[in-house]
């Protein structure tokens, strides 16, 4: 069980790190999917240049947005999975047995 909660752990963090990156590099990814664009074209207006910058750089932030939330919830869900099925001894964490003739 242990392997798969960390299998899970590093697909949540590539998928928030993936989602940052995207986030993050949303505005040149924008700016060269108009400059491509713009060279396919030749002659265009600088509105619909803007407009098609902008767009790019919009649907590059919702996917990265979207994958950033994904990996978070499922970093937070294997976390709380792990938390709650998971073996202490898996975890190195000690337990002690309390006997039933201890009176509290």
């Amino acid at each position: 069980m242990a392997e798969r909660v960390k299998g899970m752990f590093w697909v949540a963090a590539f998928a928030v790190f993936g989602g940052l990156i995207l986030i993050l590099s949303s505005t040149p990814f924008g700016m060269e999917r108009a400059q491509g664009w713009a060279d396919r074209e030749g002659l265009y207006s600088p509105e619909i240049y803007l407009l098609i910058m902008g767009n790019a750089a919009n649907q590059s932030m919702i996917v990265g947005s979207i994958l950033f939330g994904a990996g978070l919830l499922l970093a937070i869900s294997t976390y709380f999975y792990f938390l709650f099925t998971g073996q202490p001894e898996e975890a190195g964490i000690e337990t002690k047995q309390l006997d039933n003739s201890e009176k509290i």
